[in-house]
C-alpha cells in the first residue's frame, strides 16, 4: 500500500520514517508543454523506513506548502537515489535546490550496460528483466489536474 502526501505535516513525517534509508527509488511527473522549466507535479518515493519496512509515497508538491525537507533528503549523500532515465528529473531537482542529488544509480545506463540496449523505457525493462507487465497509459496524464485519482 502506498500513502498519498499532501500536507507538509505529513511529508516531514515521512522524511522522518525513511531518513536513515540506504537507498530510496523514486520517479517525478511534470508537465513542460508551455514552460522552459518543468512544473513538478508528482514525486513517487519508495524506501524502508527505519523498521526496515518499505514505505512507498506519492507526493504532492502542488498541494504541500514547503518540500524544502525532501530536497534535503534527496541530497543527503548517504542515501543512494535509483532512478530511471534521471536527467529529466534530476533536473527538477536541481532547478528546485541548486543542487543535483548525489549519489546516484540510473537504472537507464546500467541496463545498456547489461546489454538490453540504450535507452530503454522503464516499463519494457521490467518486461524484459522481471517479466511484468507495467500500465504505462498514464505516462501522457496531464499531472497538474487536481484532484489526483
Amino acid at each position: 500500500m502506498y500513502q498519498v502526501i499532501t500536507t507538509t505535516d505529513d511529508l516531514l513525517s515521512y522524511i522522518e520514517a525513511i531518513k536513515h534509508c540506504k537507498w530510496l527509488a523514486l520517479d517525478t511527473e511534470f508537465i513542460r508543454e508551455r514552460t522552459y522549466y518543468p512544473k513538478l507535479c508528482l514525486i513517487q518515493i519508495a524506501a524502508h523506513n527505519n523498521a526496515g519496512e518499505l514505505q512507498l509515497a506519492c507526493i504532492d508538491p502542488l498541494e504541500i506548502d514547503d518540500i524544502s525537507a525532501l530536497l534535503t533528503l534527496l541530497n543527503n549523500t548517504n542515501i543512494i537515489k535509483v532512478l530511471h532515465a534521471a536527467h529529466q528529473d534530476l533536473e527538477i531537482f536541481n532547478f528546485l535546490s541548486g543542487q543535483v542529488p548525489q549519489p546516484i544509480f540510473d537504472t537507464q545506463p546500467a541496463a545498456s550496460v547489461l546489454g538490453y540496449g540504450d535507452h530503454m523505457g522503464y516499463a519494457r525493462l521490467m518486461q524484459h528483466v522481471l517479466n511484468v507487465d507495467l500500465d504505462k497509459s498514464q505516462s501522457r496524464t496531464n499531472w497538474a489536474k487536481r484532484p489526483l485519482n
